[in-house]
């Protein structure tokens, strides 16, 4: 990675930061990064409709409401407005950490978290 100072990258993750750094330095070839996170939000945010359909605890957003006052943690709201957007881009791969806003069901986030890398893997192929 090229020199960034503190100032630069103070509202960026460091987790991110430097993971991208240890594999610019690993591969030996330029890494960009895309800082997309959103503070509490649950996983059912970041899945696509039609990786949700098939889990019937989660309720999917009216799409027809003409008020929009969602939460970070709607599901598909953080797909569509953040991932969504990426489609086309060469994109190789994805950190997640998240899930603090799932701690209240744990048994339903440990089913959405490999559909949501399967999804994602989908996504970016």
């Amino acid at each position: 990675m090229g020199e960034a100072s503190s100032e630069e990258v103070a509202d960026f993750s460091a987790t991110a930061y430097f993971f991208g750094n240890l594999l610019q330095q690993s591969l030996d070839v330029p890494v960009g990064l895309i800082h997309c996170s959103w503070s509490m939000s649950k996983i059912e945010a970041w899945m696509d409709k039609e990786t949700l359909s098939h889990f019937s605890e989660v309720t999917l957003p009216d799409t027809n409401q003409d008020k929009f006052e969602w939460a970070a943690g709607t599901p598909t709201l953080l797909w569509n407005a953040m991932v969504n957007p990426w489609e086309g881009f060469p994109v190789k791969g994805v950190i997640w950490y998240q899930g603090e806003a799932n701690t209240p069901d744990p048994t339903l986030y440990k089913k959405l978290f490999p559909r949501h890398g399967l999804s994602m893997e989908k996504f970016l192929s």
